[in-house]
């Protein structure tokens, strides 16, 4: 029986092609076109199949005749042409209705005939007989609906399995498989069928197996919750209205094998992001029509696809960022309606979770950027959380670095930086409104001026792996009370805190070396600083410029005072003071608890205002601190081996 189905499927294929005349005698405008006629030859829908359809439609057969002709096969029709305008117009009221409407609705193609009347109708009748005794044949004797786990199906011409709607409306989450058994056979399922899907008004989310690679027309039209669909790679076109009207969908991903998107296949869709992962030949006409949210256009054809004048009417493009292969650029911005984007960025720069992102394929590294268009200076707001690592187009990429400006002049309160990045671009933060920051330790490079001109800017704890505080790091910062730089620094650069107003106390680590240009100039508050460098840096003379230094105290090693007292600018300070070196017993009733981490030191169960000290096994003052609410927190290199100093106790501590 199946080879007579599959010689009764090449017959009628064939009929079309015989020619049927279908003339429309259109109303006379003027008496020159009095006997003018429209002809429609070699229609694709031959009349007398449109009238075998309409009798099935009051017959009952054991298949579903839209599902089963629809997929693959022995009629190819259309619905009724959506209004463009308003692409979700028709809706599905009741199981019978939308029967009805699949199996009978149809239509000549989509042509306006304005004024048509007087129609005159050429019919072969024996071919209608012919035909219609052959699908009887064909269709009574091999297809027919089977459910399998509440999913419908029915078998193609070659016995695979078809997604069908069956006698119900799905609902929630279906999971469709790959293959289904029915009748003690495994069918593979490869299909889903025109319709299958349309008005399951409640249908949330449907995963579709790799198996398949064909999606029917109208397939999901008016899924009005779906969230959620994966489009399997191997099919190549994505039908004529598969997701009009699905409101709830707001992202979709093409696979590489997707060719042709047809007419009306998402118009009045919910989509904001699009991704479209091969070579798109053609999108057909209004196939993004009144996609109102869209906001991001994935396309990674090397060449634009050719696009129908009118496939995002209703869709503002100038709010829409388009997205195109790497030194593609110019073939998008060349072409008709592609050029109308409002902004075209390269696809190796992304946008998730409200960030923009520079992906490395090399490295598979992320780097946070502004705006790549940069007709924008403040783009981010609120409290940032930098993710370790994202996902996109199925490779996970490494957040390594925040980049140049990435968010300079934004509005964000706090952020928040994970450990996989390393690096720190120039200006990074400029004039951003947060009042404090705690960089990790796995950041080894902080550009100049990255914190420069934050008027909030009150506290930072700086990693203990940078090596170099560069020049302006943080220059206007004019509420910075406390910075602590870490032992592993080696030079502080021009400008490093010029102007910061407020700050009234600095140690300088041992480590430090060099001192540059006006790098401690205009800091009017600073009483203290506390030089633990042996050997004196040097230092650029306009490093204190404007610093009421003669008014200040000086703390440096005993060994190097004089070296100090006698070298410039540093013999400008009004007071010199020793650091202290051994291990002094003051009181405290409390009885601390120590514990370290990421090379910081937390000292809690503290009372009063206890001065807590880090030192050296040879004495060596590191860092100093003054508990609040309890607790101290305190910076040492990790591995290395300290004395903590807590009133009259002392402990020796090795920092993890």
């Amino acid at each position: 029986m199946r080879y007579f189905v599959v010689f009764f499927k090449v017959v009628m294929i064939s009929l079309p092609s015989v020619g049927t005349v279908v003339r429309l005698k259109s109303q006379a405008t003027n008496k020159s076109e009095d006997k003018k006629f429209l002809h429609y030859k070699k229609s694709p829908i031959p009349l007398e199949h449109i009238i075998i359809i309409s009798i099935f439609a009051a017959i009952p057969f054991p298949c579903n005749i839209s599902s089963y002709c629809g997929a693959r096969g022995f009629l190819v029709y259309t619905r009724p042409c959506l209004a463009p305008q308003t692409p979700c117009r028709e809706t599905c009221s009741t199981a019978s209705d939308h029967t009805q409407r699949n199996h009978v609705r149809l239509n000549l193609p989509h042509k306006e005939l304005v004024g048509s009347k007087n129609k005159m109708i050429m019919i072969n009748t024996k071919r209608i007989f012919t035909a219609l005794l052959l699908v009887i044949m064909a269709v009574t004797s091999y297809a027919y609906d089977f459910e399998v786990d509440g999913i419908y199906y029915c078998y193609d011409v070659y016995g695979n399995a078809v997604v069908t709607h069956g006698n119900k409306k799905y609902t929630g989450k279906i999971k469709i498989p790959s293959e289904v058994k029915w009748n003690g056979k495994k069918k593979k399922v490869v299909e889903i069928g025109d319709y299958a899907f349309e008005c399951c008004y409640e249908l949330k989310s449907v995963s579709i197996p790799s198996s398949v690679y064909y999606i029917g027309r109208f397939a999901f039209s008016n899924c009005r919750l779906l969230e959620e669909i994966n489009i399997p790679n191997g099919v190549e076109a994505i039908k004529v209205s598969a997701f009009v009207c699905c409101d709830k969908l707001e992202n979709i991903s093409l696979p590489v094998s997707v060719k042709q998107i047809e007419m009306h296949a998402f118009a009045g869709s919910g989509l904001k992001t699009i991704k479209l992962f091969g070579e798109v030949t053609s999108i057909g006409e209004y196939a993004f029509a009144d996609c109102r949210f869209l906001t991001d256009f994935y396309c990674y054809s090397d060449n634009s696809p050719q696009t129908a004048e009118n496939v995002f009417v209703k869709v503002d493009l100038n709010k829409v960022n388009l997205h195109v292969p790497c030194n593609r650029k110019d073939a998008y911005t060349g072409a008709d309606y592609w050029r109308d984007f409002g902004h075209i960025f390269t696809t190796d720069e992304v946008k998730q979770d409200g960030l923009w992102y520079r992906l490395d394929d090399n490295t598979w590294e992320a780097a946070i950027i502004n705006n790549p268009d940069g007709n924008s200076r403040i783009i981010y707001e609120g409290d940032i959380v930098i993710p370790t690592d994202i996902g996109f187009s199925h490779a996970n990429y490494d957040v390594t670095s925040i980049g140049v400006r990435a968010f300079e002049y934004s509005n964000i309160t706090s952020v928040s930086i994970p450990k996989s990045v390393v690096s720190i671009g120039t200006s990074a933060f400029l004039g951003c409104p947060f009042t404090s920051i705690d960089i990790p330790n796995t950041v080894t490079a902080i550009g100049a001026y990255t914190f420069a001109g934050c008027p909030n800017l009150k506290s930072v704890i700086l990693p203990n792996s940078l090596e170099t505080i560069e020049g302006g790091l943080f220059s206007n910062c004019r509420n910075l009370e406390s910075v602590k730089i870490p032992n592993t620094v080696t030079s502080i650069k021009h400008r490093a805190f010029q102007n910061c107003r407020n700050l009234e106390s600095i140690i300088i680590p041992s480590s430090v070396n060099s001192i540059g240009i006006s790098a401690f100039s205009e800091c009017k508050a600073l009483k203290d600083i506390y030089c633990q460098a042996v050997n004196v840096p040097e230092t650029h003379s306009s490093a204190f410029d404007t610093s009421p230094i003669e008014n200040m105290t000086l703390y440096v090693p005993g060994e190097s005072m004089n070296a100090y007292k006698t070298t410039a600018p540093w013999s400008g300070f009004g007071k010199f003071q020793t650091l202290t070196t051994g291990i002094e017993k003051t009181e405290t009733a409390a009885k601390p608890m120590i514990t370290t981490a990421n090379g910081q030191i937390a000292v809690s169960g503290l009372s009063g205002n206890a001065t807590i000290q880090v030192l050296s096994l040879d004495g060596k003052l590191l860092d100093s601190s003054n508990a609040t609410d309890g607790i101290a927190t305190l910076n040492a290199q990790p591995g290395e081996v300290v004395i903590v100093k807590v009133g009259t106790e002392s402990y020796k501590v090795v920092v993890r």
